[in-house]
């Protein structure tokens, strides 16, 4: 897996001059499955995900191995970037569009802010839930999931702004 540097930049000592660097992220996910079965329906979504296509919307690079009957470890490159891809604009609409509306069967269906990454360079969206990745054909269910998360989302930050307005640290009220 080959995986695209962001420069960095590195400070040695507080009055020493700062240099530049590559760095590269990614990490390390291990799954523990019931089954052989839950275990091959996981590997074939996996399979499926390395080959879709979401228009404006990318997929992290991504490996995975077996290891033993049960375990799968997958290895998945880190975006470095904001999690804020469902709940600001034009974001909204590039997710409403290529993951609610999007024709195909397959999509994602956790649709909370953290799960899309706008990367902080390119301004690139990634849907980085592969889990959520799903067979749903409905569309009347999947535009009914984008409502709840959709007033979920803005309940959420309209809380986090009220709490920074008032100069009070933020607290989770979802």
């Amino acid at each position: 897996m080959i995986i695209e540097p962001y420069r960095t930049k590195i400070q040695p000592g507080i009055n020493e001059e700062v240099f530049d660097a590559k760095v590269t992220f990614r990490f390390i996910k291990d799954f523990t499955f019931d089954g052989e079965a839950h275990r091959d329906i996981f590997v074939k979504k996996l399979e499926r995900l390395k080959k879709d296509d979401f228009g404006l919307i990318r997929i992290p690079k991504f490996t995975y191995e077996l290891i033993g009957n049960l375990k799968l470890r997958q290895e998945v490159e880190y975006i470095k970037g904001f999690p804020i891809g469902s709940s600001k604009q034009p974001y909204i609409s590039v997710i409403f569009k290529e993951i609610v509306l999007r024709p195909d069967p397959w999509t994602f269906s956790d649709l909370n802010a953290m799960n899309f990454i706008v990367e902080k360079t390119t301004r690139r969206i990634y849907a980085i839930d592969f889990q959520s990745y799903c067979y749903w054909p409905h569309m009347e269910s999947r535009l009914e999931n984008w409502n709840k998360w959709h007033t979920k989302q803005l309940k959420m930050f309209e809380s986090i702004v009220t709490d920074l307005k008032k100069g009070e640290e933020w607290e989770h009220h979802i």
